[in-house]
């Protein structure tokens, strides 16, 4: 099993322990949580991440696909947006900040 090292975003408490949790529990290692767009962005630049999960809006300016792009363009880091997500930006024009679709797999079969 390939793990992937998870660069969280999530601003509500109980979520996030359900989800560091469970990426845990199938090997994961995972960086975070971060709240606001700023936050990880500066955890990305301190430890290497292989992809990153926006399991909640974040607080600050930045909106969820922005953040999404940030992070890709800035750090390489490919970035799942969870659907109960709220989005700025229509995310089917934006798939610029999509990870490969096997890490993708990899991170939503242990959040599923």
């Amino acid at each position: 099993m390939n793990a992937e090292t998870v660069l969280l975003i999530c601003s509500e408490e109980s979520t996030s322990a359900e989800l560091l949790s469970k990426l845990w529990g199938h090997g994961h290692g995972v960086v975070g949580p971060a709240e606001n767009a700023r936050m990880a962005l500066a955890m990305a630049a301190q430890h290497p991440a292989t992809i990153a999960l926006v399991a909640s809006a974040p607080t600050g300016r930045r909106s969820a696909v922005e953040l999404a792009q940030a992070l890709k363009r800035d750090w390489g880091i490919g970035s799942i947006i969870l659907d109960n997500v709220e989005a700025d930006e229509p995310r089917a024009q934006a798939r610029d900040w999509a990870p490969r679709p096997s890490q993708a797999a990899r991170v939503l079969e242990a959040i599923a």
